[in-house]
C-alpha cells in the first residue's frame, strides 16, 4: 500500500484535506495529515481562539515537525499545497520522498515570481489598508478569501 501525506497550507489545518483522503483512501492508498504545530483542532475553534504562540511559528519548526511524520513511512508520496508545497519540494530535494506533487506551491526564497495572481493574493492577506490586528476572516473579507485562498470551505464552514 502507498502513503501519502497531505500537507496543508498556512491559513488551513488537515480537515481542508478530506475530499482528497476520502478519494485516494478509497482507491487503496494510506492517507495521512498532519497538522502544522498549532493547527490542530477543529477550523472554527481556531478561528475564534488562536493559539498563543501561533504568530512566532517558524517555517523551519513547520519543516521539521512534517519531516518527522515523512521518517514513519519509507519514502511516501507527498502532496503540499501552498507553502505545504514548498515543503513538499523541501524533502523530495532532500531525498525523502518517492515522488512529490506541489500544488500552488509558494517559491523558494529568491524565486518570487510578480505574476498578477501572486500580487493579487499577497495583497489580500498582507494589505495594511485592511486594519492591523483584525482576522482576514471578517465579514468584509470572507468572500475574497474563499475565493483566492480557501475554496474547499463550504459558506456554511465560517
Amino acid at each position: 500500500m502507498t502513503d501519502i501525506i497531505f500537507v496543508h497550507g498556512m491559513f488551513q489545518n488537515p480537515k481542508s484535506w478530506e475530499k482528497w483522503t476520502g478519494f485516494f483512501s478509497a482507491k487503496g492508498f494510506n492517507c495521512v495529515t498532519p497538522a502544522w504545530p498549532l493547527h490542530f483542532g477543529e477550523p472554527s475553534d481556531l478561528r475564534a481562539d488562536p493559539p498563543a504562540g501561533l504568530g512566532d511559528l517558524h517555517l523551519a519548526d513547520v519543516i521539521t515537525s512534517i519531516e518527522a511524520e515523512v521518517h514513519r513511512f519509507d519514502r511516501p508520496v507527498m502532496i503540499g499545497h501552498s507553502v505545504g508545497g514548498l515543503i513538499t519540494q523541501l524533502l523530495n530535494a532532500r531525498g525523502l520522498l518517492s515522488a512529490g506533487v506541489a500544488i500552488n506551491s509558494v517559491a523558494p526564497n529568491g524565486m518570487i515570481d510578480l505574476d498578477w495572481g501572486f500580487l493579487k493574493n499577497s495583497a489580500i492577506i498582507a494589505n495594511p489598508l485592511t486594519g492591523c490586528g483584525k482576522r482576514v476572516g471578517r465579514a468584509g473579507h470572507w468572500p475574497r478569501f474563499r475565493r483566492f485562498l480557501a475554496q474547499g470551505v463550504s459558506h456554511s464552514g465560517r
